[in-house]
């Protein structure tokens, strides 16, 4: 008797949606380099720009501030860095303060080295000892630089949920940025940047049933990944185009985000 499976990893990743097929097969027709000034260019660009914004519209945030990079690991080294650029002014950050349950992405500490890294201790239900956030906080010397302080919002082995709310405002009492791993939470949960009051945070489409890797176009795999970089994005600067990150994959993925919110 042939047994019928049931597919229950969707944490891991999560099979094609006939609505993101649907979405991919209409984002084939729009194969111009969004760089480009040609019609097929223009027309590229603007479909770009009307998804960052729907996509924004969601999410309850500013377009100018969402940026896209190929991965969720490419979005944790590009904020793990201890040089930012506000504007025209630039910030140090002297010391990164991760949580002790965090995806390997962000434990391994991006550009920081090891000796600038601290873990901030968990509890027996695997959630962030705000405690202990708020001493190593108040014995950082903000005279050498300002903390870093990266936090996963849900844990997508353990399904704990941090309180991002309480953690975000200690961070700012000390005058910390908070990024925010959204990878295992945007697709549970109703996402409004304001309700949060974080700095800065990101997940890829995956969760939400979209499309994971185009072999047969470039023999890449290339996620999509979103990277709300309020108050520390360079808004005059298009970060897209400076990147240049396979257009026409990004195209793709952002029709298939757009119809797989829609659905939400």
């Amino acid at each position: 008797m042939a047994v019928k499976r049931r597919y229950l990893d969707h944490n891991a990743t999560a099979p094609l949606t006939k609505m993101a097929r649907t979405a991919l097969l209409e984002a084939l027709e729009i194969f111009g380099n969004p760089s480009s000034v040609h019609t097929e260019g223009r027309a590229a660009k603007a479909l770009l720009e009307k998804s960052r914004r729907q996509i924004a519209d969601r999410l309850k945030a500013n377009p100018d501030n969402v940026v896209f990079t190929s991965g969720a690991s490419e979005a944790a080294m590009t904020l793990l860095t201890p040089f930012y650029h506000m504007g025209r002014s630039e910030v140090q950050f002297s010391h990164l303060y991760i949580g002790a349950s965090e995806h390997p992405s962000i434990a391994e500490g991006g550009r920081f080295s090891k000796e600038l890294i601290s873990i901030i201790d968990v509890n027996q239900h695997g959630l962030i000892q705000q405690d202990k956030l708020k001493s190593l906080l108040m014995a950082h010397d903000n005279a050498k630089g300002l903390p870093l302080i990266a936090i996963q919002a849900a844990n997508g082995e353990t399904g704990v949920i941090q309180n991002i709310q309480e953690i975000a405002t200690i961070v700012r009492e000390a005058r910390g940025t908070l990024i925010v791993d959204l990878v295992q939470y945007v697709d549970k949960h109703l996402i409004d940047i304001n309700h949060f009051g974080v700095i800065s945070l990101y997940y890829r489409p995956i969760k939400l049933e979209g499309l994971k890797e185009l072999v047969h176009l470039f023999h890449v795999a290339i996620f999509l990944l979103l990277i709300l970089l309020l108050l520390l994005v360079d808004k005059k600067k298009d970060y897209v185009e400076e990147q240049k990150l396979y257009h026409l994959l990004l195209l793709l993925e952002l029709q298939w985000l757009i119809v797989l919110l829609k659905k939400k």
